[in-house]
């Protein structure tokens, strides 16, 4: 990804059945946290892009795209089906299979659109055993009851170094 200048607002995007996003707007220094459906998370982009469009300025969006990686299900089917029997590792994987699916495509579909509206966007890979827990992020941020998915999508921002975590305000879930 270029860099983009003229940053309105740093969009982090976990992308699943909802939506984790964490949102700064650049200027203030305020980070918000969003679970969105597929279709929110679409109309709220609509609304950033024309408030940025509005300011002479851009969104830059980071999104987490599992089409990047392989199945990874294979693996596990050899160690579940000890514990949980052929039927039951079967049924277990094939979950989780569903899952992922979902999230890549909901991920395709978002960076569609992101193309079509000509807003810069970056996918990235996701994170291999770097989930923030919900202590570690409270004792980061000072914010509680935040999503997974909203973790997840400030820490694409955190590894791309888009946050200057000293200098934001934390806002859960406003309106």
């Amino acid at each position: 990804m270029a860099v983009v200048t003229n940053v309105y607002a740093i969009i982090g995007i976990d992308p699943g059945e909802f939506n984790g996003i964490a949102f700064i707007l650049v200027e203030k220094g305020e980070c918000h946290f969003f679970t969105k459906s597929f279709w929110n998370t679409i109309d709220f982009l609509e609304v950033k892009q024309i408030e940025a469009m509005v300011e002479d300025k851009v969104l830059q969006v980071i999104i987490e795209d599992p089409n990047i990686i392989a199945g990874l299900f294979a693996r596990y089917f050899h160690k579940l089906k000890e514990t949980k029997g052929v039927v039951g590792a079967v049924s277990y994987v094939t979950k989780i299979a569903q899952n992922v699916g979902m999230n890549k495509q909901s991920a395709k579909l978002l960076m569609a659109y992101l193309e079509k509206k000509g807003i810069p966007y970056e996918a990235i890979i996701p994170e291999k055993k770097k989930k923030i827990i919900a202590d570690n992020f409270f004792l980061f941020t000072g914010i509680q009851g935040i999503s997974q998915h909203c973790r997840d999508a400030f820490m694409l921002l955190l590894r791309k170094g888009l946050v200057n975590t000293g200098k934001l305000k934390y806002f859960k879930n406003p309106k």
